[in-house]
């Protein structure tokens, strides 16, 4: 069973059925005959189908390789001084030594200090580039996006918004947004496909240079089932239930609360998160040692953001909150998603009070830890 649908998700049935149809689609879509043409319509209506749900012409969509290049050719476009909340994905934080580059801080839920953020752009002026992950792909925390805005148009600065985690989670207006990441595998689409969305003022420059495609921002020939596969789960992402799935988290989260009385913490309970996002410490346990019990149930969980190369370390974001190292090193992460059922949320459950009474030190009776992997 499968609860890790921020690290990726299963693909949706539309693009299983529009990719069964599409495997002897061939040709270059830079081509002038007629297969040329035909692959460039698949890309070019991939490309309406993602303008449309930012409300954004078609143009000023540029697909690429996924959200980490997205991101960093939208920074990468930006001359002026840069303000990067610390609990931004990696290829965003990762231009932290960037001169004229500024940290913003979170509270201890995770959301972006607006005081903070008011201060930061007093000190960069205007034309400042601010970096902010609309939902949280750790925590699940939404940040108040209408408010950061507001603080951006009042000092003449630019919000590019990584949007990978919010897209059919959140109702947003996209409308005053400078730029948007979006990736294809986080709503059911295949890696390595995502987009920028830019505004009409935006001119990103090339970091791959050649061909010249994507009207010159991204040179190399275009992957067309990855970009027709983004198109369609953008748009049937929209027929999500959100609420069952919301609830379902819900339910999940209820009734460990209630077997651990009080041995456990829900990282940002009290705050709006998306509903699909659990970032839960089993206290005094090791993520890896739950992980891996999790495991041996044929049950998927992670520890957090699966963009380090398979790495198990202690959340740059949960540190940047203020959670002790013993509390953070203790967190698992339960994202679900479209195909996520009733029974298997009743199975989790089952397997998360089972795995409690076996290796928690909290437990009564308490087990040997050494029992956790028979």
């Amino acid at each position: 069973m499968y609860f890790d649908y921020n690290a990726t998700s299963p693909l949706r049935p539309c693009v299983k059925k529009l990719l069964s149809e599409s495997l002897d689609l061939f040709g270059n879509p830079s081509s002038v005959h007629a297969y040329g043409r035909e692959v460039r319509k698949h890309i070019e209506h991939a490309r309406d189908q993602v303008g449309t749900y930012f409300k954004r012409p078609s143009k000023h969509v540029i697909f690429t390789s996924g959200a980490t290049e997205a991101n960093n050719l939208a920074i990468h476009a930006h001359n002026g001084p840069v303000i990067i909340s610390e609990i931004e994905h990696d290829s965003l934080f990762v231009f932290q030594d960037r001169p004229h580059t500024r940290i913003l801080r979170v509270n201890t839920d995770g959301i972006i200090d607006l005081s903070h953020l008011e201060e930061l752009l007093t000190q960069t002026g205007s034309g400042t580039l601010v970096c902010i992950m609309a939902a949280h792909n750790e925590t699940g925390v939404i940040q108040p996006i209408p408010s950061i805005l507001d603080l951006c148009e009042k000092y003449e600065s630019f919000l590019h918004l990584d949007a990978v985690q919010s897209i059919g989670k959140l109702s947003m207006d996209y409308s005053k947004i400078y730029s948007i990441t979006c990736s294809g595998h986080k709503i059911g689409g295949l890696s390595g496909s995502g987009a920028l969305v830019k505004s009409s003022t935006l001119t990103p420059k090339a970091l791959i240079r050649g061909g010249g495609q994507e009207r010159g921002y991204r040179s190399g020939t275009e992957n067309t089932l990855g970009i027709m596969s983004l198109g369609c789960a953008i748009e049937d992402v929209q027929n999500d239930d959100f609420l069952k799935i919301s609830r379902r988290i819900n339910r999940f989260e209820t009734a460990v609360k209630e077997f651990a009385q009080g041995n456990i913490t829900i990282f940002s309970e009290k705050v709006g998160r998306i509903g699909n996002t659990c970032n839960i410490s089993m206290h005094n346990v090791k993520s890896e040692l739950q992980l891996m019990n999790f495991d041996l149930k044929n049950i998927a969980v992670s520890t957090g953001s699966a963009c380090s190369s398979g790495k198990v370390k202690i959340s740059r974001s949960l540190k940047a909150m203020g959670v002790s190292d013993d509390l953070a090193s203790s967190a698992i992460r339960i994202s679900i998603g479209f195909g996520t059922t009733d029974l298997e949320i009743d199975t989790l459950i089952e397997a998360w009070k089972d795995i409690y009474t076996r290796i928690s030190p909290h437990s009564t009776p308490k087990e040997n830890v050494c029992q956790a992997v028979v």
